[in-house]
């Protein structure tokens, strides 16, 4: 069974053992939900293009575009290129627990 639309292809694969596999693979303009996902995960821009060159998206697709068309895309679609990786945020806020438990005050800026 397979569902077509101009953004994306959907596929249910019935096992002859009765089980269901369903696939969803986003067409060219589907791409921006890749991007969405990926983007949605805290990822930098250059995060962005490795996690899509090398497949590791939610249907595991594999597209190749460089920093400048991500940006694009993400301009497109109104969403701003991350600062900041989700791993650096996560130590930057490690860092800072450990300045306020340590008694020390921090600048009240937002990471």
């Amino acid at each position: 069974m397979a569902v077509v639309t101009k953004t994306k292809i959907v596929i249910t694969i019935v096992w002859q053992c009765g089980g269901r596999t369903s696939l969803t693979i986003w067409q060219r303009g589907g791409w921006p939900n890749l991007i969405r996902e990926l983007h949605a995960q805290k990822l930098t821009t250059p995060e962005i293009s490795k996690h899509l060159a090398a497949g590791k998206t939610s249907t595991g697709q594999v597209v190749e575009m460089n920093l400048d068309m991500i940006r694009r895309r993400l301009s497109k679609i109104n969403l701003k290129a991350g600062k900041y990786s989700a791993h650096q945020l996560q130590m930057l806020q490690k860092i800072l627990s450990s300045i306020e438990r340590a008694g020390h005050s921090h600048p009240s800026r937002t990471i």
